[in-house]
C-alpha cells in the first residue's frame, strides 16, 4: 500500500510543531491500543514492534491522522517505510511544511 499526504490550507492557520504532532499521535495511538497512558509512546517507538500495531492498526491510524491534522492519504508513501511514531510525525510534518510553501 502507497500513501501520500495532502494538507488542507486550513492545516497552515495553526500550525503544530513536531513536539505537538508526536503527543497529539501518541493521544491516538493510546486510544487504538487501548493504552491507559501515552507513557510507553516514544518518538523512537516502533509501532508494530514497540507498540505492536499490526496492519489494520496501521489503517486505523492513518485515519486518526487524517482526521487529527486534516491531511488526506494517497498512493505515493510506502507505509512499510513508516516504523516508528517519529516517521509518522515526520510525514505530517513535511506535508504541512509543503503546504505552506506552495
Amino acid at each position: 500500500m502507497r500513501l501520500f499526504l495532502n494538507t488542507s490550507p486550513e492545516m497552515t492557520a495553526n500550525t503544530p510543531n513536531h513536539n505537538e504532532i508526536v503527543t497529539r499521535l501518541a493521544g491516538r495511538l493510546a486510544e487504538l491500543l487501548r493504552l491507559e497512558s501515552t507513557d510507553s509512546i516514544k518518538p523512537e517507538s516502533e509501532l508494530r514492534k514497540d507498540l505492536g500495531v499490526d496492519s489494520l492498526g496501521l489503517v486505523d491510524l492513518v485515519t486518526l491522522v487524517e482526521e487529527d491534522f486534516s491531511v488526506r492519504f494517497a498512493s505515493n508513501t510506502d507505509l512499510s517505510e513508516i516504523v516508528t511514531v517519529n516517521d509518522v510525525a515526520n510525514l505530517v510534518e513535511s506535508r504541512i511544511q509543503a503546504a505552506q510553501q506552495a
